[in-house]
């Protein structure tokens, strides 16, 4: 079910937003966005498939504008497992990009583009990122990410690879 919901997806977005499809390919050496001042993210995962999509400037480039989206979508096939990436990438503060997550996360769930089978990540690129001190803004939103989309948001430092498991 869930290779099939990977193949469903991945041609009804292909179909309905051509040109935001930016990279798909099989490797192990892991996935590497474009880079948005001078910040870019990498994942490392061996994967069969992956494809990423530009979310703000094309996937959603058409919503309601008191919504935000974050950069990039990133749909990766590992076997019988689907995970699901939501990045941001932030050249100064990274506060502003958990609203940006939460905002796609929301979109996405109203147009039925996430998968209750597949593992859902959300990653925030940025030098400066939110004191991480128990009762924070970062702390309360990863807990509210896990709830409501059942999602593991962490934050990344620029140019530093990241692990999806």
């Amino acid at each position: 079910m869930n290779t099939c919901w990977f193949e469903c997806i991945s041609e009804q977005l292909n179909r309905e937003y051509p040109n935001t499809l930016h990279y798909s390919s099989g490797s192990s050496n892991g996935i590497t966005t474009a880079k948005e001042n001078s910040v870019k993210y990498t994942c490392l995962i061996d994967f069969d498939v992956a494809t990423i999509w530009n979310v703000d400037k094309g996937l959603l480039n058409k919503r309601d504008q008191s919504l935000q989206a974050c950069d990039w979508f990133i749909l990766i096939k590992q076997g019988l497992i689907t995970h699901e990436c939501f990045i941001e990438l932030k050249k100064g503060n990274g506060e502003k990009g958990i609203k940006q997550l939460e905002d796609t996360l929301r979109q996405f769930k109203s147009k039925n583009w996430l998968n209750a089978a597949s593992k859902r990540h959300a990653r925030i690129v940025s030098r400066k990122l939110p004191a991480n001190a128990g009762n924070s803004s970062l702390e309360k939103a990863k807990q509210t990410f896990k709830q409501k989309y059942q999602c593991d948001l962490k934050t990344v430092p620029p140019n530093c690879k990241d692990i999806i498991k």
